[in-house]
């Protein structure tokens, strides 16, 4: 066979190896994120990223999503999901919108676009930051981490101080502990008379010397 049938061959082979592959469109939403406004959303960035790959003649795509999560952990059942694809070399392009999305710790960023993509061949593609792994690294991109880590950082910096403030105040800060409840306008909380009760039986028990253990088992057959 010639030479450049081979190469024919191969090309085409290649083709279709990359049409069985996915390409992934990932999304990623938590609560500090909805502060920059609804483009943030996961309606929006599901329509970003699929209008993107369908224009671009992206193939066999497929969403997931980590709703709810904060970026500065990996461990996202999403994300979980995606990598384990990758690992077994089924994705061939990962969009996201922005390198956020991907996460907020610049170390761990950094990990999967400079080493695990490269080893998997995976693509990787940010629409709003203007990164394209296939047409070279970007200088920018490790100073965008670095940022986004900080940010959210700030962010934690600052409802901490806010909740510290408003429990200066008298205002309820959390969930109310067992005993107690919310009151109607939910800003302060009130004692639980029922709820209260059991709390004081278990305190008198534990005075009298009782264990933990026997202290649950008395709890349990009451149905408490």
């Amino acid at each position: 066979m010639k030479q450049s049938n081979l190469k024919k061959l191969s090309n085409i082979t290649d083709e279709l190896l990359a049409d069985e592959k996915i390409t992934a469109l990932y999304l990623r939403l938590y609560r500090d994120d909805e502060k920059e406004g609804e483009s943030n959303s996961v309606a929006n960035q599901r329509k970003l990223l699929t209008d993107f790959a369908n224009k671009n003649g992206f193939r066999n795509i497929k969403i997931f999503i980590d709703d709810g999560v904060s970026g500065v952990t990996f461990n996202r059942n999403g994300f979980k999901e995606l990598f384990e694809l990758i690992e077994q070399e089924m994705v061939s392009t990962l969009i996201v919108k922005d390198m956020s999305r991907l996460g907020r710790n610049h170390i761990e960023v950094g990990k999967f676009t400079d080493y695990i993509f490269p080893t998997h061949n995976v693509r990787f593609i940010v629409l709003n930051d203007g990164v394209d792994s296939e047409k070279g690294e970007d200088d920018f991109t490790p100073f965008r981490n670095i940022m986004n880590e900080w940010y959210c950082k700030d962010m934690s910096r600052k409802i901490k101080c806010t909740l510290h403030l408003k429990s200066n105040q008298g205002y309820a800060v959390g969930h109310p502990p067992y005993g107690y409840r919310y009151d109607q306008d939910k800003k302060k909380w009130i004692i639980d008379d029922e709820a209260a009760e059991i709390v004081r039986r278990i305190f008198n028990m534990r005075l009298q010397g009782e264990s933990v253990n026997k202290i649950a088992e008395k709890l349990r057959r009451k149905k408490y």
